[in-house]
């Protein structure tokens, strides 16, 4: 039986600092297809547009011309507030630095999610209550994020981009500040949603050890699609990374994780991903209904057990909530 097709993408390009002298072309004429239930890795070094291709496919940005399609939707002309719902809905995210709420515990931080969709907190929390057990970090539910390791913190990560049962997960850079040890644990996550649960996982990389993990492999450089491997489901089970690694990345000019040389877009790229970064961390730590912190620190230890929801309730864009986030920072400035 044929695949369904999870995401398409048509002539998109993505430009920084258009018009100026600065301008960067980040990503160039990007035409690719992602079936239901792979795994895909966009692989390739530093600067060469993989984490911008995988925000403009998630759409969390958006691109300077082309179409994405993402379960049959055109999310490029979306609304943000559209874009906001149908992310909610359909995508979920796992971020390199976790980005968890340091003043929530552990299952409030996953049960977070379903708060802005109305979910009582006794459904949001059985919800939560069986991906940690799921993950075996229940033991860790009533902890704050600052008590776990990195391999743990990364895991409750996970556990709340599944909590509204999203069919799609996007993963930049996930074990990229863990351990060889708690890396093969998170990974090993994702290949079990992925092959039980039927996931499509959609995993950033430069580390050509992972590459076993996929069914479908997509190698960037300089902001261009440069080739694509695809493998079936038994053919990844008997694959090692080390098959993979040499015919095609040792064949791309440049590919290399141990790179020096950065050049205008990997600078570019390296501005934008700490703007992703800084807006994600204000994000998280200032989700807001109404005007309303779902989430303000006590004592350490004291934690507010119910954000506050007001009816009805709102759909926010991430700049509304950043501008919320502002306008409060100056107020008690």
């Amino acid at each position: 039986m044929e695949k369904e097709i999870a995401i398409k993408t048509e002539n998109v390009n993505v430009i920084y600092d258009w018009g100026k002298p600065s301008e960067t072309k980040a990503l160039s004429d990007i035409n690719t297809t992602i079936y239901e239930e792979d795994f895909v890795i966009f692989f390739g070094p530093s600067g060469c547009g993989k984490s911008t291709m995988l925000y403009t496919v998630s759409g969390i940005e958006k691109p300077t011309s082309g179409k994405i399609f993402v379960l049959g939707k055109n999310i490029t002309e979306f609304s943000p507030m559209e874009s906001a719902k149908f992310h909610r809905a359909q995508i979920g995210m796992v971020f390199q630095a976790y980005n968890l709420i340091p003043t929530l515990t552990v299952i409030d931080n996953v049960a977070l999610p379903q708060v802005f969709r109305g979910i009582s907190r006794e459904k949001r929390l059985l919800r939560a209550k069986i991906l940690l057990q799921r993950f075996d970090i229940l033991p860790q539910a009533d902890r704050l994020p600052s008590e776990l390791s990195g391999g743990q913190q990364q895991r409750v990560g996970i556990a709340r981009a599944l909590i509204n049962e999203q069919p799609i997960i996007f993963a930049d850079e996930p074990v990229g500040n863990l351990d060889s040890k708690s890396a093969k644990i998170v990974l090993d996550i994702l290949y079990d949603l992925n092959v039980k649960d039927k996931k499509t996982v959609i995993l950033v990389t430069h580390d050509p050890s992972l590459l076993k993990y996929a069914t479908h492999i997509i190698y960037m450089k300089d902001g261009f699609i440069v080739g694509e491997k695809r493998f079936s489901p038994k053919q990844r089970e008997v694959t090692v990374s080390s098959q993979l690694e040499q015919p095609f990345v040792s064949s791309l000019s440049g590919f290399s994780s141990q790179s020096t040389t950065i050049s205008p877009i990997e600078s570019s790229a390296a501005e934008k991903s700490k703007k992703r970064e800084e807006m994600a961390k204000e994000l998280v730590e200032t989700m807001q209904i109404d005007g309303t912190e779902t989430a303000r620190a006590v004592e350490p230890k004291i934690i507010q057990t119910e954000p506050k929801i007001t009816a009805p309730q709102k759909e926010l864009t991430i700049g509304e909530l950043i501008k919320g986030n502002r306008e409060q920072e100056q107020i008690k400035k």
